[in-house]
């Protein structure tokens, strides 16, 4: 069963997935009857008890990656409630999701579901959460922010203070903007789906842009000096992590500074 935990009138429930020693945890978060991300198919036992005990009323996706929405569909026709996400990404919420293998292993693979898109805000009887566009890591990312308590709920944008290693289709550029965009907010306690409650949530959001754009001074000057894409990506990420080997290189640290090139060579 999923360890749960309470933080002011956040229910947090926590799991650990490990796959060939590869471990990783993934939260999901209730409020006041609103269910942040579902978590993953492949703990569908955990994510329905976690469910049972805080009864949701209405579900909101931060994005469509298989670890927030893998459980949508079951607990829609469980409970009978809407699922938000992205206005965009409706249509494909509906349709047989295609992940690969290794992804599947890991979180399961979801079932097709009926989304509402999402509007400027989410109420609940108590709470309102303002609903902000954050993409980089996904087209489709939201974060959650709830004004008067100082909350985000941020999805997969904070993770880590420093990112060594991404998936091929985010845009780091793109990502930073979000951050940006993010820290103009007023708020201190982070919900976030993998590192859980970080209750400095803001100053670690801002170590993590700060350290986008050291890598993206890096790139830039390798770059000039003539370094091509291996080189640069070598000289500043000269360790590969398991998933790397796992993932095939869909997660590979090769996919930050391709992106930092990019956008160079647009911008040029």
């Amino acid at each position: 069963m999923p360890t749960m935990e309470r933080f002011q009138e956040v229910t947090v429930g926590r799991k650990w997935i490990a796959v060939d020693g590869v471990a990783l945890q993934i939260c999901f978060f209730a409020v006041d009857g609103l269910l942040v991300d579902t978590g993953a198919k492949s703990i569908a036992d955990d994510v329905l008890h976690f469910a049972s005990h805080v009864h949701p009323q209405q579900i909101a996706l931060t994005h469509l990656h298989e670890d927030h929405s893998g459980m949508a569909g079951q607990l829609q026709a469980r409970y009978r409630v809407p699922v938000y996400v992205h206005p965009a990404f409706v249509e494909a919420a509906g349709k047989p999701f295609q992940i690969p293998m290794y992804r599947q292993r890991f979180w399961g693979l979801p079932d097709p579901f009926k989304a509402t898109p999402v509007g400027e805000w989410i109420e609940t009887e108590r709470f309102r959460f303002q609903v902000i566009s954050t993409p980089g890591h996904a087209e489709d990312h939201i974060v959650l922010y709830e004004p008067n308590r100082g909350w985000l709920f941020s999805g997969d944008l904070y993770m880590a203070p420093k990112v060594k290693i991404v998936m091929k289709q985010e845009s780091m550029p793109v990502l930073m903007d979000s951050l940006r965009r993010v820290l103009e907010l007023d708020f201190e306690m982070l919900f976030c789906a993998h590192a859980g409650v970080v209750p400095n949530g803001k100053a670690l959001l801002r170590q993590k842009l700060d350290h986008l754009a050291w890598i993206e001074e890096q790139v830039d000057k390798l770059a000039a000096e003539g370094k091509n894409l291996r080189q640069i990506t070598r000289q500043l990420f000269p360790k590969r992590v398991p998933i790397y080997y796992m993932s095939r290189g869909e997660w590979s640290s090769t996919h930050i500074v391709r992106s930092f090139l990019a956008n160079r060579h647009h911008f040029k």
